[in-house]
Parts: structure tokens; C-alpha cells; sequence
């Protein structure tokens, strides 16, 4: 079964994530990412075990779907408990900024960025951690009004980023003013 607006929000992420090389999957390796190689969006930074050149679309789908929809995916975002468009919001977020950074022997170390922009946007405690009170504050809130302060937040997020990140910046922007597009259209 597809979750609720998980395959719109996928195209979007990809379209952003490969450049629009749907062909190629956007195959990069820029040693000023931080993710460093990438392929349909997915890091060798974030997976060390894989093979990113050689990466299929279909293993991508799925590592979207299993580490950044669900709530028991390693980026613990819980779109699957949201309705659209704040899902698409949040996951758009988290496979762009992510909850997770790494340390110097490149061990995950849990950050819940992505988690926190989504606090904020809810009026909650930005712990990072989506818990009871988040969950409760996402059932009660509209989901299209949330998603558009997730969005601000994020752009504030990119504008006090330091200098490493001003290439990357008006790229950001780009990809948050067409999100703004996409979640005012229904599924």
C-alpha cells in the first residue's frame, strides 16, 4: 500500500534530489557537499555500504520509504503519521537537511534538525524528538498551514547556515518556493 501523498512527494524529492536526471539519478560526488557522493539523493555519507554510482531507482524508492516516511525509519520522522500536505513538507526536509550528522569517524549522531523545524512550525518544544505531545499537536493542527510555517522555518534554518553553504543557498531556496507550489495542490 502507498502512503498518502508519499509517491508526489517522491517525484518532487527526485526531480530536486537528481538535478532532474531521472536517467542517471543525478549522480554527483562535489567534495564541498557535505553528503559527498550522491545518487538520487541518497549519500555515501549516509550509507557507507553501499555502492552509490551503481544505485537503481527502485532501491532508492525504498530507502526513502523505510528511513525517511516511516516512523520507525533511522530518520524517526513520522510522515507516515501526517496528512498531506504536511507529510510532504516534512519529508521534503528531512531527506534535504535530515535528522542526523555525522562525527569525524563517520558514526550517525541523531540530531532531529528536520524534527525540530517541524516543532517549531507546531508551537511545541523543539527537543527533536517526535513523541506524544508532537503527535497530538500534528492531529489538531491544519496540515497546510503548518506546512507552510515548516517551510519558513526551513528557509530560516538555510539563512544561518555559515559560509561552506552560500553555493548551496539559492539552490535551497528554489527547491522550498516550488514546494510552496506543490503543497497547495491537493493529492
Amino acid at each position: 500500500m502507498t502512503p498518502s501523498g508519499f509517491d508526489k512527494i517522491l517525484a518532487f524529492v527526485l526531480h530536486w534530489e537528481t538535478g532532474g536526471d531521472m536517467v542517471n539519478g543525478g549522480h554527483t560526488n562535489n567534495p564541498r557537499d557535505p553528503g559527498g557522493e550522491t545518487k538520487w539523493g541518497i549519500s555515501k555519507r549516509s550509507y557507507p555500504q553501499l555502492n552509490i554510482r551503481d544505485l537503481l531507482l527502485d532501491p532508492a524508492r525504498n530507502i526513502y520509504a523505510d528511513d525517511y516516511w516511516i516512523a520507525t525509519g533511522t530518520q524517526r520522522s513520522y510522515c507516515d503519521h501526517m496528512l498531506w500536505p504536511l507529510n510532504g513538507a516534512h519529508f521534503d526536509c528531512t531527506v534535504n537537511i535530515g535528522n542526523h550528522k555525522f562525527s569525524k569517524a563517520r558514526e550517525p549522531i541523531y540530531t532531529g534538525r528536520a524534527n525540530m523545524i517541524l516543532q517549531r512550525a507546531l508551537g511545541v518544544d523543539d527537543d527533536g524528538v517526535i513523541g506524544p505531545v508532537t503527535l497530538a499537536a500534528i492531529s489538531e493542527a491544519d496540515p497546510l498551514q503548518v506546512a507552510k510555517r515548516a517551510i519558513q522555518q526551513r528557509d530560516f534554518y538555510f539563512s544561518q547556515l555559515g559560509p561552506w553553504a552560500e553555493e548551496f543557498r539559492r539552490g535551497w531556496h528554489r527547491r522550498t518556493n516550488a514546494l510552496r507550489t506543490l503543497i497547495e495542490e491537493p493529492l
